[in-house]
């Protein structure tokens, strides 16, 4: 009986751990910051889904993303020396 109680109680403790780890949902969307020092950024290692990326605080009309090879081209650079972007 007490071996029945331990195996319950380890179930219900796995199944409690499975409910919380579904919580968040897996997800593509990449942030980071990113250095301008040198210019242009390899942003990823792959290639960028269209229309996916963006940088926090600058116009898009700044910036010139070539999406195949993941690079950053700033047609007028920030005056920060990093920028935050999602993709």
């Amino acid at each position: 009986m007490k071996c029945k109680t331990t195996y319950l109680s380890i179930l219900a403790v796995l199944v409690a751990l499975a409910s919380v780890a579904q919580q968040n949902p897996l997800s593509n969307l990449r942030k980071k910051w990113i250095g301008l020092s040198a210019l242009p950024v390899q942003v990823d290692t792959l290639s960028i889904a269209p229309n996916s990326f963006f940088i926090e605080g600058v116009p898009s009309t700044s910036y010139r993303l070539d999406e195949v090879n993941a690079s950053l081209f700033f047609l007028n650079k920030p005056a920060v020396d990093s920028v935050f972007i999602v993709y």
